[in-house]
């Protein structure tokens, strides 16, 4: 009984789906394809329906080159375009057009939807997946930093936190960028340079990894930081020049023009916080050569090892300060010091200039000590100041 229900089944819906097609075949014969107007009597609407319903079932070829080759026999070829067809079943999916026409319309229900695969979804995932990765990035190299500052701050003699101050400007700088590039802003200028200043550290920081000849598995550790930290860098600069649609713009103008707006910003002093900051990078960026002659020297003499990695960590840490002293200097001329980045840049480099006034005055260097300590002040003054006002 079973078996012969299913073949009755069966026989049903193949003479059914027969007596459709001959309907989608005759379906001309009821309304011109020439008319503004959809058919009105009840007749040609019930054979629309079931035409209609043929094609959104059996969504096969076949079915629609019989109406085709009818058409192109009465109506002339033109009658077969995909107009014909849209203004007969405006309720139906259609697609005519090729697979890479990406102007082929999408009708239903009488509205336009997009396929989930247009180009639009695509760009969006891809920029979504950017931001992710860069966010990612940045999350790595702010706990990272943080951990290695804390391990070697852990000694509390002056020589571990001065090593940790450089750690702790990296970890600061990872997550003033990465708040950047939460709220799209990595195209400014300042976060650029910050790009710059800490895909520069993490160079240094691979080159450096001799400095951790104690432990086999954290110099691998230190070293791969320091590669993502680089990488990441490298791609957040280049998302905040390009934009996260990657346009083609041409980065040496943006240096070319970026070295133009350094040396003029450094030659004038609108105001006496400027006048400050100015003194810091100065002082910042001597010490920073110096240490640079030191480590060139060591080079020509094919020194190597832990001294020169040492020199190398110093140079690293410099290098940070003087970008963030040049970046406050920069923000203390547009009258910008109370944004957030700048007060939270004032707070590190105070941070990170009394760690270094401590370990020169532990070393006997009065001019280093002096400098940081007037550099700790102009930042702390600035720094709390911002909470004061509040």
């Amino acid at each position: 009984a079973k078996d012969n229900y299913a073949t009755y089944y069966v026989n049903s819906k193949r003479y059914l789906s027969i007596m459709r097609y001959l309907l989608l075949a005759f379906l001309p014969l009821f309304s011109s394809p020439s008319s503004n107007a959809f058919p009105t009597t009840n007749l040609s609407q019930k054979f629309h329906r079931l035409a209609a319903s043929e094609i959104n079932v059996f969504p096969y070829k076949r079915g629609v080159s019989l109406v085709q080759n009818h058409h192109r026999n009465h109506h002339g070829k033109s009658a077969c375009s995909n107009q014909y067809y849209r203004h007969y079943l405006p309720t139906v999916f259609q697609n005519t057009a090729s697979d890479d026409d990406e102007s082929s319309e999408y009708v239903q229900n009488g509205n336009n939807v997009k396929p989930e695969g247009s180009n639009d979804d695509k760009i969006a995932k891809k920029i979504l997946g950017r931001k992710q990765r860069v966010k990612g990035g940045y999350n790595i190299s702010l706990a990272g930093y943080a951990v290695f500052a804390s391990l070697f701050a852990s000694s509390l003699n002056p020589t571990g936190c001065y090593a940790a101050s450089g750690m702790f400007l990296a970890s600061g700088v990872a997550f003033i960028l990465k708040g950047a590039s939460l709220n799209d802003r990595l195209k400014s200028d300042t976060y650029k340079r910050l790009n710059m200043a800490l895909g520069l550290y993490g160079l240094i920081g691979i080159m450096a990894r001799g400095a951790l000849q104690r432990s086999i598995v954290a110099q691998k550790l230190w070293t791969v930081l320091s590669f993502v930290t680089m990488v990441n860098s490298i791609k957040g600069y280049g998302y905040g020049l390009k934009g996260w649609e990657l346009t083609k713009v041409n980065p040496v103008s943006d240096l070319v023009n970026g070295t133009k707006s350094y040396i003029s910003t450094l030659l004038k002093i609108p105001n006496w916080k400027s006048g400050g900051y100015l003194l810091a990078t100065l002082f910042f960026c001597f010490i920073k050569f110096s240490k640079l002659l030191e480590i060139s020297q060591m080079l020509l003499r094919r020194e190597r090892g832990f001294i020169l990695s040492s020199r190398l960590f110093r140079y690293g840490k410099l290098m940070m300060l003087s970008t963030l002293s040049f970046t406050l200097k920069d923000a203390a001329d547009r009258d910008r010091l109370e944004g957030t980045t700048f007060v939270e840049l004032n707070g590190l480099v105070s941070i990170a200039s009394a760690t270094m006034a401590v370990y020169s005055f532990d070393r006997s260097l009065a001019f280093d000590g002096s400098s940081a300590v007037f550099v700790m002040a102009l930042c702390a003054f600035n720094w709390v100041s911002f909470f004061l006002k509040k």
